[in-house]
């Protein structure tokens, strides 16, 4: 189940009819923002204040949620989720060129596990760079599985160098890792 929004979700039984079924909260709508008897707990979580705008009475509301068919391994499937969840946002930058946007420099193929999470472009170490920046959300450590003309660096989050000539194809994304490239583009 893919989500827009983090959501509070519970897996139900039926054991009369050996189902199971997912229940999704849509909206969640109090009219206090605390109880001061609750059966869950001995004392309250705050104040007990009323709320009445949270019951969103009157307010159209949209909930927007897909279903992952089929086997899937984790990777494909935080994937699928970050192209559900995240719209692509292209901005022009705030530099001197004036006029219609630039040809693509970069050709890329991705295949590899780790999300592509961040594709822009810096002026750096006095030149135009690409900056791509990957992150592996699972455990266990893959190969970057990419594929990009040119020469690329593996830098840190600031943009400090550390590997030069990288293998995209076999660079290693650690567990739950952050993987930064960059590359200069030409003039």
């Amino acid at each position: 189940m893919l989500v827009r929004k983090l959501t509070e979700y519970e897996l139900v039984t039926d054991a009369e009819r050996c189902e199971d079924a997912l229940a999704l909260t849509l909206l969640r709508a109090v009219g206090m923002m605390s109880v001061n008897v609750h059966p869950l707990r001995d004392e309250p979580a705050g104040s007990e204040i009323p709320v009445p705008a949270a019951q969103y009475l009157g307010v159209a509301v949209r909930a927007e949620m897909a279903i992952v068919v089929g086997e899937t391994d984790d990777a494909a499937l935080l994937r699928a989720a970050d192209l559900f969840r995240h719209d692509v946002l292209v901005a022009r930058g705030t530099g001197t060129q004036v006029g219609p946007l630039p040809a693509p420099s970069i050709r890329l193929q991705h295949d590899g596990p780790a999300v592509l999470e961040s594709a822009r472009r810096v002026y750096a170490d006095g030149g135009d760079q690409a900056e791509l920046r990957f992150v592996r959300y699972v455990d266990g450590e893959a190969p970057l599985g990419l594929t990009a003309d040119g020469q690329w660096v593996r830098t840190t989050l600031a943009g400090d160098p550390q590997d030069e000539g990288v293998d995209l194809a076999t660079c290693p994304v650690p567990a739950h890792g952050i993987v930064t490239l960059r590359r200069l583009l030409a003039p």
